[in-house]
Order: C-alpha cells, then sequence, then structure tokens
C-alpha cells in the first residue's frame, strides 16, 4: 500500500486484504474471507460494507480459478505439442515423401 495505513486497521481487516489482494488460494478464499467477514458484521460502521466485499470475494475466486486454469491448459498444450504421436507421424510421412 501507498502509506502503508494497513498497519492501523484491524487485524481481520488485514487478513482480508492480504487474502484478497496478495494471496493466491482459489479454493480457500472463501472460506478466509468469511472470518472477515463475521467480524465485519459485528462492527456496525462496517456492515454495510458485506455485499460489496461478497461481491468482490466472488469475483476474485473466479478471476484465480480462471488463472489456474490458462496455466494449466497452456502446460496441456505443451504437453500435448511435446508428445504427440500423429504430429510425429506427419513429419515422418512428410521426410520419407520427399526422397
Amino acid at each position: 500500500m501507498k502509506y502503508n495505513i494497513i498497519q492501523f486497521v484491524f487485524p481481520e481487516l488485514q487478513n482480508l486484504y492480504q487474502w484478497l489482494e496478495v494471496e493466491f488460494h482459489p479454493l480457500k478464499l472463501a472460506s478466509r474471507v468469511q472470518s472477515s467477514l463475521d467480524f465485519i458484521a459485528k462492527k456496525d460502521e462496517l456492515a454495510g460494507y458485506i455485499p460489496a466485499l461478497q461481491d468482490i470475494t466472488i469475483m476474485r475466486v473466479i478471476k484465480q480459478v480462471r488463472a489456474a486454469m490458462q496455466v494449466r491448459q497452456k502446460s496441456s498444450v505443451v504437453t500435448v505439442r511435446r508428445y504427440n504421436p500423429f504430429h510425429n507421424c506427419s513429419i515422418i510421412v512428410h521426410s520419407t515423401a520427399n526422397e
């Protein structure tokens, strides 16, 4: 954070910031954030932020899952390219056809 104000907020809100903005755990994010939302619900001056924080949490989970899937898909494509027997067969066919 630019002015390092995170050190002056409740520890539950520090954790919320850490989980939403820094860490990458799509499978654990919703359960982690819930403890902070429970804390916020007990504070009258903060309770109004819960619906927006729930929406943000859902969007972060979707974004993190999408990022994980993109990495998985890219690694699968690389694996398929390396070990695709059909590709290797076509190279062999083309190389023998030119002889």
